[in-house]
């Protein structure tokens, strides 16, 4: 993702969204979410 520092962040569910989306449209394998979420608790660990 791009960090553009502007304060937008999306919410986790819409990222899940965005990345489903995008599995079906490039015909790619579903998202490994339960690895995804455990990503997405160490970046907000990491962020406090």
């Amino acid at each position: 993702m791009f960090d553009h520092h502007t304060g937008h962040q999306p919410s986790w569910d819409a990222l899940k969204s965005a990345y489903l989306w995008l599995a079906r449209k490039m015909d790619m394998p579903r998202p490994d979410f339960t690895y995804l979420d455990g990503l997405a608790r160490e970046q907000a660990k990491a962020a406090k």
